[in-house]
């Protein structure tokens, strides 16, 4: 019947109107979310994306005549800035299509380990300094080279405490720090997570 008709055209358009308003209220949240989240970005990070919307609106602007000219596929961006860029990951580049970052082709003249052409000397080995030898800070402690000479650093004699020499059950529980040495070992360990270290394959 047409009241039916009516009442169902009513429903229809209180529920279009309650979709616009959800939209409204949608696009306004994410707009505060972008602006919050872009007040977090460094100077670095605004520039590369001030660069990346001057390139899409650059492929915007280009005029496609024919079906046959170039395609511009503006969710792949160009890899522009690599410096740094292993900080500030991109969801538009294609980092796949710039997989290849050149050979090692260079070798340390001290411990022969391959690197890439521009990397500054040194960073595989101490170089000259030091005879070519990696050497840890002192601020880390003495290195030890055995098992037993690390249970003598940790618990003195190593006579006192019962185990078998190829227990690796025992070992690891010999090797447990004491509670008067465990916020050494903790210092220790959060010294070398602290510390960049740089190996060459």
């Amino acid at each position: 019947t047409d009241e039916q008709r009516e009442e169902r055209r009513a429903a229809a358009r209180q529920r279009y109107h309650e979709l616009l308003g959800d939209a409204s209220t949608h696009l306004s949240q994410e707009r505060d979310r972008i602006q919050e989240i872009r007040g977090t970005w460094s100077d670095e990070q605004r520039a590369a994306q001030v660069e990346q919307d001057r390139l899409r609106r650059n492929v915007n602007q280009l005029s496609t005549s024919d079906e046959e000219s170039t395609v511009y596929d503006i969710e792949e961006q160009p890899w522009l800035n690599k410096e740094g860029s292993g900080f500030m990951y991109n969801v538009a580049i294609n980092y796949a299509a710039y997989g290849n970052i050149g050979a090692l082709e260079e070798v340390c003249a001290h411990c022969q380990a391959r690197e890439w052409k521009g990397e500054p000397n040194g960073m595989c080995c101490a170089s000259e300094e030091r005879g070519g030898q990696v050497v840890l800070p002192e601020s880390l402690g003495r290195v030890v080279s055995t098992l037993d000479e690390l249970i003598r650093c940790v618990y003195g004699d190593i006579s006192r405490i019962p185990h078998q020499p190829n227990s690796w059950a025992c070992e690891r529980a010999i090797l447990t720090p004491k509670n008067d040495q465990a916020q050494s070992m903790k210092a220790f360990s959060r010294k070398l997570r602290g510390m960049k270290w740089c190996t060459s394959p």
